[in-house]
């Protein structure tokens, strides 16, 4: 598995039987609902202005959503 699309290739290299990645990725809806949940923890809510909290909840998201995890589709083979 892995959360960085570049290494699907580098996976296929070091695992030729199992040409099939899956990937894995999250939907935008749920990584701002976990950020908004996070931000509302926050115990320094006092330091974060109102453009602060919308460029976290824009930012994040959108460097999130780049990266994604990729799983080996075969679920009973195994390596040796």
């Amino acid at each position: 598995m892995t959360g960085r699309p570049h290494i699907t290739g580098e996976a296929g290299r070091y695992f030729p039987g199992y040409p099939n990645l899956a990937p894995i990725k999250p939907r935008e809806e749920d990584i701002v609902d976990y950020v908004t949940m996070r931000l509302k923890k926050d115990a320094e809510m006092d330091a974060m202005d109102g453009k602060l909290e919308a460029d976290i909840l824009r930012i994040i998201p959108d460097r999130i959503l780049g990266s994604y995890v990729s799983s080996l589709a075969s679920e009973s083979r195994t390596i040796g």
